[in-house]
């Protein structure tokens, strides 16, 4: 089974939709989540997800209880690659930090439906490529 389309964003960048060009998350932290309806999850390496859409958490929960009824371990991120199919694009962002001390390794993966369940296709299509910088 295919997975979905993985795009690298640079770091420090605005992350923006890449279908409506709504921004998810910019210096300040962003808007309200879910910015936009074509976001399906927004999970950070260190802190967990800032936002996750409730059906999804469902499917996620029923997988971990799964995992762990047989022992196996459960990856957050292995999960959420399996979950979102060939039809949709995951945002990534490393953020490494540069100091004198320890740095911390920040990574900050957006999930991103092509199409929203329930609303008809446009018919004008939008490039999916990522502006960087």
């Amino acid at each position: 089974m295919t997975g979905p389309t993985i795009i690298e964003l640079e770091q420090g960048t605005d992350i923006k939709c890449p279908i409506c060009r709504k921004t998810i998350i910019d210096e300040n932290g962003g808007p309200t989540q879910p910015a936009c309806a074509h976001i399906r999850f927004i999970y950070v390496n260190q802190t967990g997800f800032m936002y996750i859409d409730p059906e999804l958490q469902k499917e996620l929960d029923a997988e971990e209880a799964s995992a762990k009824e047989k022992g196996e371990c459960f990856e957050t991120l292995d999960a959420l690659k399996a979950h979102t199919g060939p039809d949709s694009i995951i945002l990534e962002q490393k953020d490494i930090g540069i100091a004198c001390g320890p740095t911390s390794d920040l990574t900050i993966w957006t999930g991103i439906r092509k199409q929203i369940v329930g609303r008809p296709r446009s018919a004008k299509r939008k490039s999916h490529r990522v502006r960087r910088g």
